[in-house]
């Protein structure tokens, strides 16, 4: 079975998380991904942690299926290597601050002029332009800036998303961006250059707030674990400790749960019959469901709430993620040897029937350069005095 980008050759000057991903992405589809790092310990991420038999988490993460060559990018030969990589590719990624790429000689009119329809990818904080352009943009950063740490944790105090979930949503919004541009091409024979702003993304996910700020004038309270638009919705805390989900989302479900909590009282209520009144009153809601279901422990309202038909669902910790009925049978996480033994991975998440994903172990640093420069027409001797010149 062949994979659905397995013709598609991939540069990437990426550290960190958001180009990483995007091109581990690009990768999981069968690109061909080489990734290009600083000698001199390269990818910044490869040095976050070494709970991996030596290697990092985050790389482990986003660096599968990929090839490592090392280039001084000071040295201009080095450069002249990238170029003739670039000759070759489909695809240029990078996400250094604005600007960088143009000092050290591989911009996109630099790329442009060696592979005229590349598709060229900056991913930055804040984009390419305005007043932020050269702003430091780091995860929790553009969380802040973005909204989301407003948005998020309880009514006391805010809090930021656990995950890396700027670097992410960029990653992915860039590589569901570079597809596109290559369908483009394949029309056209055009290339172009992408502007990715991890700020844009995030801000382009705001969902319902916007439109309720535009047209209520609203400003939204941090909920904690209840809903901002539904009511009852949220995790409730059972006798054993345990939270459990509750999902009321319609009118049919509100009138299930009052019947299975046998609270015709509440039922009857006329404010409580459409969910506008019912989040009015969000709180005295919750405060009268969390005492009941505080009388059981949670396996006993999940299989009540389960068998009456109204959506519920447990809190699992990462341990019991890692170990859930679902990721096991969905077969998630992989097994496989690579440079650091056996390791365990994620997989690709999408099923596809007819070019499914593809899973190799991320390389060691420059693992590829000697194959890499031979395929360019490097012989021994000068791969040998690439390396005695620190160029590679």
């Amino acid at each position: 079975m062949r994979h659905a980008l397995e013709n598609i050759d991939v540069v990437s000057l990426g550290s960190s998380v958001s180009a990483p991903l995007c091109t581990r992405l690009l990768g999981d589809m069968g690109a061909q991904v080489i990734k290009v790092e600083r000698p001199d310990g390269g990818d910044f991420s490869r040095g976050w942690d070494e709970v991996v038999d030596g290697f990092s988490s985050a790389h482990m993460w986003c660096n599968p299926n990929k090839k490592s060559i090392t280039l001084n990018l000071k040295e201009a030969e080095a450069r002249d290597i990238l170029l003739k990589l670039s000759a070759r590719a489909d695809v240029f990624v990078e996400n250094f601050s604005p600007g960088v790429v143009e000092k050290l000689g591989v911009d996109y009119p630099a790329v442009r002029q060696v592979k005229e329809d590349i598709i060229y990818c900056s991913i930055s904080g804040y984009g390419q332009d305005g007043p932020y352009r050269d702003a430091r943009a780091l995860d929790a950063l553009i969380q802040g800036e973005a909204g989301i740490i407003d948005l998020t944790g309880s009514e006391a105090e805010p809090a930021k998303v656990g995950l890396s979930i700027a670097d992410t949503v960029a990653g992915i919004f860039s590589a569901y961006s570079i597809t596109a541009a290559l369908n483009f091409r394949r029309e056209t024979g055009e290339g172009q250059f992408l502007d990715v702003s991890m700020f844009d993304c995030m801000v382009s996910i705001l969902g319902y707030f916007p439109f309720r700020h535009w047209y209520l004038g609203e400003m939204p309270s941090r909920v904690g674990l209840k809903h901002h638009l539904l009511a009852p919705y949220g995790a409730f805390v059972a006798g054993d400790g345990r939270y459990v989900q509750l999902s009321v989302a319609t009118n049919d479900a509100w009138e299930k749960l009052c019947r299975l909590l046998n609270r015709e009282d509440l039922r009857r209520e006329e404010k409580y019959k459409s969910n506008t009144g019912r989040l009015e009153d969000k709180d005295r809601l919750h405060d009268e469901i969390g005492r009941m279901i505080a009388e059981h422990e949670s396996a006993y309202w999940l299989e009540k709430f389960s068998e009456a038909g109204i959506p519920c669902g447990r809190v699992n910790n990462l341990k019991e993620v890692l170990e859930h009925p679902q990721t096991l049978h969905r077969g998630l996480i992989k097994e496989m040897e690579s440079m650091a033994g056996k390791v365990k991975l994620m997989d690709f998440p999408i099923k596809m029937s007819a070019t499914p994903s593809k899973l190799e172990p991320p390389p060691a640093l420059g693992e590829h350069t000697d194959e890499i420069l031979t395929g360019l027409g490097y012989d021994a001797d000068e791969i040998k005095r690439l390396r005695s010149e620190k160029i590679v």
